[in-house]
Parts: structure tokens; sequence; C-alpha cells
């Protein structure tokens, strides 16, 4: 299996580098389109990051979904969780 923990943020240096790279603009496009796809998932549904993202964008989404599901988190929903080492993101 394939693992994408290495794309996991350490820390939220990883958007000012992409907006370094892309523009601001583009940066909070992909964030929200990211946000709002796991806002929109049901209980019990699973996003399968290798069969959704495509490989050059494994990292950027990443960054994106544990960064959304951090703020999620601090919105008192704790519904979201990144499993089988990066690969699948689980609604609970």
């Amino acid at each position: 299996m394939l693992d994408l923990t290495r794309h996991l943020p350490q820390d939220d240096q990883w958007a000012d580098d992409y907006a370094a790279r892309l523009g601001w603009e583009e940066v909070c496009r992909y964030y929200n389109r990211v946000f709002l796809r796991l806002l929109g998932m049901q209980p019990g549904e699973e996003l399968h990051v290798l069969q959704v993202v495509r490989p050059d964008n494994y990292d950027l989404f990443l960054k994106c979904a544990c960064t959304a599901i951090r703020e999620l988190h601090g919105l008192g929903l704790w519904a979201w969780h990144v499993e089988q080492r990066g690969t699948l993101i689980r609604r609970s």
C-alpha cells in the first residue's frame, strides 16, 4: 500500500510555501473545495485519496485536508480521521 504520510503537514508553514508558488487566491480556492468536500461527507463515508486525487496533488490535498480537519475539530466536530497511511479519510 502506498504511504502518503510524508504529505501530512508538520506545521502551518505549508500554506505560505504554496502561496508563494501558486498565490493565496489559488491556495484558498483549493482549500475551500477540500473543506466543503469533507464537510459534505456523510457519517460512515470514506474518501479514498488514491482514487479521487491526482498524484501530483497528493501533497496539497492532504495538507488542506488535515488543516480542514483541524479546523473542524476546533468547531467541535470530531468526525473526520486520516487513516491507512494517509490514503483514506473517514467520517465516523
